[in-house]
């Protein structure tokens, strides 16, 4: 049985299994010119309220959207947005991230390969992340995305030993606790890991941290560039991989290139959703920029493109 539903209901039964038609598609942000734009060229109301943007968004074919919770109206946004027609993501630094934004990238991966406790060093991010995950579920959102950006792609900053002993122990602490909370909508609350950059060696670790699904797959979006764009896109390779291998225990979010969008042909961006979208057969996977961030100067019809269902 197909879902036809809006855009919450959409992402929330392909997050249960069911079939939904095409994928659900949903970004963290969408930049305001960017919606603006698009309002004033399609005759719809400028998306000047909460109820605007939701319209403006659901017209582009987009079911979910994030709250960055390090902003400092994070609470104002999710509030205007919770318990509505889209999926609501609330979008938390994890205790790397959060560890790299106060000394620095380098001063934060020397801390975390030093010998001492990982407690010691993680502590205060980790009790960060832990509150603000129960601030995001008791303001209304939907699910929640922790941001660990660990890789480059050549593969990992951070050895994959330290990530067991350090970071898994932490993750799988924050999968527990969003598993014995409950949303506005009586539903336990989806849990994402997003990280840019190679994550072959990281799917595992996912796995067994209790996440539900990765966001970004770079190196999905970084295989069909690489291609031709030729007549009809075969099913993206690397996506129908990661979905052969893992598909029954993670949800895949992600795999369009930014970089693609901001060239503006539509007709390349029709031609590697559609082998995004026959990789993944009706299967687990949202569709999405990379980055997560829709910038005011991609060009509206790559979007179009790329979201707009017929």
């Amino acid at each position: 049985m197909t879902v036809a539903c809006d855009g919450y209901a959409r992402t929330a039964a392909l997050l249960d299994g069911a079939a939904t038609g095409k994928p659900a598609a949903g970004e963290f942000a969408v930049a305001a010119e960017f919606l603006a734009e698009v309002a004033s060229q399609h005759g719809l109301a400028p998306p000047s309220s909460p109820d605007e943007e939701i319209r403006v968004l659901e017209w582009l074919g987009i079911d979910a959207i994030g709250v960055a919770l390090g902003d400092r109206s994070w609470r104002e946004r999710l509030g205007s947005l919770a318990g509505r027609e889209l999926f609501v993501w609330a979008v938390i630094d994890g205790p790397f991230q959060g560890l790299a934004g106060r000394p620095g990238l380098g001063e934060a991966l020397r801390a975390m390969s030093a010998l001492a406790p990982a407690r010691d060093v993680l502590a205060p991010e980790h009790e960060r992340v832990k509150g603000q995950l129960r601030d995001a579920i008791e303001g209304g959102a939907d699910g929640v995305v922790l941001g660990e950006d660990l890789s480059s792609s050549d593969g990992p900053l951070v050895s994959p030993r330290v990530v067991d002993e350090r970071l898994v122990p932490l993750w799988r602490e924050f999968s527990d606790l969003a598993g014995s909370l409950l949303t506005r909508r009586g539903r336990r609350p989806a849990r994402f890991l997003h990280c840019d950059g190679r994550v072959d060696w990281l799917l595992d670790r996912v796995v067994a941290a209790g996440f539900d699904g990765l966001h970004s797959l770079e190196p999905v979006a970084e295989t069909r560039l690489r291609s031709p764009y030729r007549g009809r896109c075969r099913p993206n390779p690397v996506l129908v991989d990661l979905i052969e291998r893992y598909g029954d225990r993670l949800v895949f979010w992600g795999g369009m290139p930014l970089s693609l969008l901001e060239r503006g042909d539509p007709a390349r961006v029709r031609s590697f959703v559609s082998g995004l979208r026959a990789a993944a057969r009706g299967g687990r996977f949202i569709l999405g920029t990379t980055s997560g961030i829709v910038p005011p100067w991609v060009p509206r019809q790559a979007l179009l493109a790329a979201y707009r269902r017929p």
